[in-house]
């Protein structure tokens, strides 16, 4: 896991949190243009559909991209891991907390990125006690 250097302390989804948050922000101010629901492009499909991914759409995709590297990440085991996991439960509660309480980020985007943080928290868990009881056992357990 020496690819990730310091990076493996940090939760992608509190790098996501930040961004999301400067993204949502910009979008509800009246002084610029950028919205979130404007399409990046129009793509015409063989099927003859135009499909228009919104910048929201490449948000989720963002979002799932590093769901899957944090899974990857929760497979170390190592003494910092406690740490990560417990960052990861702080990104988490930023969001749901963010999520109730702040005008600007009541919409699904921000709430499905709020869901893949808390399944990286679960995952994450789960995958660190699963790694830890095969380490037992592989070492020859108790008794």
């Amino acid at each position: 896991m020496k690819i990730f250097g310091v990076f493996r302390y940090i939760p992608f989804f509190a790098v996501m949190w930040v961004a999301i948050n400067v993204l949502l922000f910009l979008d509800s101010s009246s002084a610029t243009s950028f919205k979130l629901t404007n399409p990046i492009h129009t793509f015409a499909l063989p099927s003859k559909v135009n499909w228009a991914p919104t910048y929201n759409d490449a948000i989720v995709f963002i979002g799932l991209f590093l769901l899957y590297i944090e899974i990857f990440k929760s497979t170390d085991v190592s003494d910092t891991q406690i740490f990560e996991h417990v960052l990861s439960l702080f990104t988490f509660l930023a969001y749901l907390f963010e999520f109730l309480f702040v005008a600007q980020v009541g919409n699904s985007t921000f709430l499905i990125l709020c869901g893949m943080s808390f399944l990286d928290v679960i995952a994450g868990l789960t995958i660190s006690i699963s790694a830890g009881r095969r380490d037992i056992s592989i070492g020859g357990g108790i008794g």
